[in-house]
């Protein structure tokens, strides 16, 4: 354990206008410092001698402090001081929230302040409803009772309106189907110089995150599509589908920011013939990979299953598939009225 900063110590009591407690300061800093110079100095001459290092100093500690009762009793107090101020500001941390600038409304123990950058901060109820209306289990009446608290304050009530809501309901991404659109995409594949990128014309499905609060982040996102065709039965199982941002190397999972837009791939053509994208991690090349699988001529049912770590969704569409070229429906989450959900599986 190192001295104190005494020099931070005045330069913070002269701010706060404490000139005595500076003074005060200065002097405990010099005796310290006197002090240890001293001990120092003993210390080296006993044990260039060969003196017993235990005994000495035991007897030498207690003949300076017969010699030098001013200087132990300042000593004491110093030592006081620090441990009296170390409390406090461990107090003054866990201590309750001060008054907060938002319309009038004072954050005390009982509520916590959260930032929002559309309205600053706002507040949010740590207290059971119950305490507001003193035993009431109504509602309408707990509700009701935080109308009172001022214009500006945004009060987010919990499940049943007595507890406080988790981080993940309150940074939970808001994740927007933004429909289908064709996208030129790079896709790696390896060849006989290595690692080779070729593009293509993609059917891509559009995912946004709306959400205000900047973490709130689509993290872990996985998508999973299941093709089914009308006529025959055949099923296609992606377990994990292909992103057009995929193309970057990284061995981190796949997210979604706030205001960032992110296309997943459903059908491309290739060699003549309309193929789905499978998305697999190569150890190897540290980097996702692609698998590329056919989609044979006919109508075909696809269910969408986007998850991630705060959100989930099922979508549907249909399309039909011609000499390798496809059309596909804008999505739903809603499936259609002939959806068979047999048809489907679970990845």
């Amino acid at each position: 354990m190192g001295f104190p900063d005494f020099k931070e110590l005045r330069r913070a009591a002269s701010a706060r206008g404490s000139r005595g407690l500076a003074a005060f300061l200065l002097i405990l800093e010099c005796l310290v410092e006197l002090f240890r110079h001293r001990l120092l100095s003993w210390v080296n001459e006993k044990l260039d001698k060969g003196v017993s290092p235990m005994l000495t100093i035991l007897g030498e500690i207690l003949s300076w402090i017969g010699g030098n009762r001013i200087i132990f009793i300042l000593l004491l107090a110093a030592t006081y001081c620090v441990v009296v101020v170390a409390i406090a500001q461990i107090r003054a941390a866990k201590g309750p929230l001060k008054e907060a600038s938002t319309g009038g409304f004072h954050a005390s123990a009982g509520h916590r302040l959260i930032k929002d950058p559309a309205s600053g901060p706002r507040a949010t109820s740590l207290q059971p409803a119950q305490a507001e209306t003193h035993g009431a289990s109504s509602p309408a009446t707990a509700i009701g009772s935080i109308g009172t608290i001022g214009a500006g304050a945004r009060v987010v009530i919990g499940p049943g309106g007595n507890r406080a809501p988790t981080a993940s309901q309150l940074f939970r991404p808001e994740i927007m189907c933004r429909g289908l659109f064709t996208k030129e995409c790079k896709l790696p594949f390896v060849g006989d110089g290595g690692l080779e990128i070729e593009l293509a014309q993609c059917t891509v499905v559009a995912f946004r995150n709306d959400s205000v609060e900047a973490r709130s982040v689509a993290d872990d996102v996985v998508v999973h599509m299941d093709f089914v065709r009308e006529s025959g039965g055949d099923l296609v199982a992606i377990n994990e589908a292909w992103w057009r941002e995929d193309i970057a190397p990284t061995t981190s999972s796949f997210y979604i920011g706030r205001g960032e837009t992110k296309h997943v791939v459903v059908s491309t053509t290739a060699d003549g013939k309309c193929k789905t994208l499978e998305k697999e991690f190569v150890y190897g090349l540290q980097r996702s990979m692609l698998t590329a699988i056919d989609l044979a001529d006919g109508r075909w049912k696809v269910k969408l299953d986007f998850r991630a770590r705060d959100f989930s969704q099922s979508y549907y569409f249909s399309g039909v598939v011609n000499e390798g070229d496809a059309q596909w429906t804008t999505p739903s989450i809603t499936p259609p009225s002939d959806w068979d959900a047999q048809r489907t599986v679970s990845n």
